[in-house]
């Protein structure tokens, strides 16, 4: 496994980011609605991975969703 920590910051429990980077097919709503996200956002991006893993399929619920309310 690589892993790249450039783009990992610290802040505190309360505190919100506005930060948009990665693949929007890992990223939370709210990462990509653009309202802050927390420490969440990277639990969405984690079960998004350990559901393709176990099921060897892609999750684009969310996408459909964003996509068709737009």
């Amino acid at each position: 496994m690589l892993t790249d920590f450039g783009l990992a910051k610290q802040f505190e429990e309360s505190t919100r980011s506005n930060s948009l980077c990665g693949t929007t097919e890992y990223m939370a709503p709210e990462i990509i609605l653009g309202k802050g996200h927390d420490k969440a956002a990277d639990w969405w991006s984690v079960g998004i991975l350990l559901f393709e893993m176990l099921t060897g399929k892609v999750c684009i619920l969310f996408l459909v969703n964003f996509i068709g309310s737009s």
